[in-house]
């Protein structure tokens, strides 16, 4: 079940990571145009394109505390809490709230 789970939440990320880029799009002067120009594949897409791919795979954390208390894995309870609900709490509490 771990092999599976780590799986999916690694093909998840990598899904993440990897969701189509868009160009920057810099106006002020020809520094910031050109500096757009090669860093083009290297600045991440906008929050609506992102959004629905980050949020599911980021949610399935909360699995890691079942996992906890089943005792599939030895890590310590608070931790693994507060470690989840953080990012929770700044995938749904913050960002959802304010794209």
């Amino acid at each position: 079940y771990l092999i599976a789970f780590n799986g999916l939440s690694a093909a998840g990320w990598a899904y993440v990571i990897y969701h189509p880029y868009v160009p920057a799009t810099y106006k002020s002067n020809h520094f910031s145009t050109t500096l757009a120009y090669f860093l083009h594949p290297y600045v991440p897409a906008t929050y609506k394109s992102t959004f629905s791919a980050l949020a599911p795979v980021q949610s399935l954390a909360a699995l890691e505390v079942l996992h906890v208390l089943l005792g599939f894995v030895r890590s310590p309870f608070p931790t693994t809490v507060v470690q989840v609900s953080s990012r929770l709490v700044l995938v749904w509490g913050i960002v959802e709230r304010f794209p």
